[in-house]
């Protein structure tokens, strides 16, 4: 249940983003792209549960407000996302989450300290079916520019 409370926030929040992006894009501009703008408003008054994609386990990962903590924290999300893959657990992670942040009511209910953020946000559930192997990508070569 808090789950889907959550996901509805987020929506909340998503919302009332957008009906302030013309003061808001001045410090985001991705608020001034269509296509942002489109996606925002497709998950925000979206009537699925967009959001969670329905998981039954949801981790927030929380840091104090410091410089390079959320790097730390990116490695702790992806090791848990490696580790839940290997015991074939299905994981992803949520960036909307981020948006809880932006009310400080729902940040108390959920336990975020004063002065920490939601770091990473990760969903894990048992997949419905098991994927194929990801298309190659391009040979390194094409996308890796050595500095000498």
């Amino acid at each position: 249940d808090l789950i889907q409370e959550l996901s509805s926030q987020i929506k909340t929040e998503l919302k009332k983003l957008l009906k302030k992006r013309i003061i808001k894009k001045l410090f985001h501009k991705e608020l001034r792209e269509r296509e942002t703008l489109d996606f925002l408003a497709v998950t925000a008054f979206s009537k699925e549960g967009v959001i969670f994609y329905n998981a039954p386990a949801l981790v927030l990962i929380l840091t104090e407000d410091k410089l390079f903590y959320d790097e730390s924290c990116a490695c702790c999300a992806e090791n848990m996302m490696l580790a839940a893959h290997s015991l074939g657990v299905g994981s992803c992670w949520i960036g909307f989450a981020s948006a809880l942040g932006l009310n400080k009511q729902t940040m108390e209910k959920i336990g975020v300290p004063e002065k920490h953020h939601i770091s990473a946000a990760i969903v894990f559930g048992y997949p419905k079916k098991k994927t194929k192997n990801p298309p190659m990508r391009k040979v390194y070569s094409d996308i890796i520019k050595w500095i000498e």
